[in-house]
């Protein structure tokens, strides 16, 4: 799972990497909590690549569509 923060229609941070998922399971415990963290968009690099939602670097501009971070914002292909 991957998750976004939007703020008044715009995704202004996304999780820095992808959380772990299963029908019927439960990840992380009392003592072991599953950890959510966020980076802000705005402190993505804005050299130009590609990056997926969860921040990974692409090789090149996508041809998939979906929601990519190019230059800081998020961009729907």
């Amino acid at each position: 799972l991957i998750f976004a923060i939007e703020r008044d229609g715009e995704v202004v941070a996304t999780t820095n990497s992808t959380i772990r998922y299963a029908a019927d399971k439960v990840f992380g415990s009392p003592d072991e909590p599953t950890d959510i963290s966020f980076v802000a968009l705005d402190q993505m690099p804005h050299d130009g690549r590609w990056y997926t939602i969860s921040g990974i670097l692409l090789p090149k501009k996508p041809v998939s569509s979906g929601l990519y971070i190019h230059n800081g914002k998020v961009v729907k292909l």
